[in-house]
């Protein structure tokens, strides 16, 4: 799925919105990984599928691909199909569990955004990462 008009570094809310745009105004709720070397260059993507209303990354998965990538850092973005920008408590406490699951291997969870058609959210601009 990358092309040239997808960004091969993730260093700016702006890159990861041309990374992860393309999943904004889907009506199912759909996970991307991006896993990132050091420099923030993006060598892996993975997509995970949900329901209308969920969507669940489960720590041993993103644990499995920054192995398999060799990364050092993670972004992870998902939309709202409702058009809601704002994190769920679910979203909140997700991307807290990955944190947590990625510290012992040394690993930086960069951020999780939320996506929607008109608006980017970043938890860890809010404080909450």
């Amino acid at each position: 799925m990358l092309n040239d008009t997808v960004p091969t570094y993730v260093a700016t809310l702006a890159e990861a919105r041309a990374l992860f745009g393309i999943i904004a105004g889907a009506p199912a709720e759909i996970a991307v990984i991006a896993y990132l070397a050091k420099d923030r260059r993006l060598v892996g993507l993975e997509y995970v599928v949900g329901t209308s209303d969920s969507v669940e990354v489960a720590p041993r998965r993103v644990v499995a691909g920054v192995l398999r990538h060799d990364a050092s850092r993670v972004v992870i973005a998902h939309n709202h199909p409702s058009g809601d920008p704002r994190p769920s408590t679910t979203d909140v406490a997700h991307a807290r569990r990955l944190a947590q699951a990625l510290q012992p291997i040394d690993v930086r969870f960069d951020d999780q955004l939320i996506l929607t058609r008109s608006a980017t959210t970043s938890l860890r601009a809010l404080g909450l990462l």
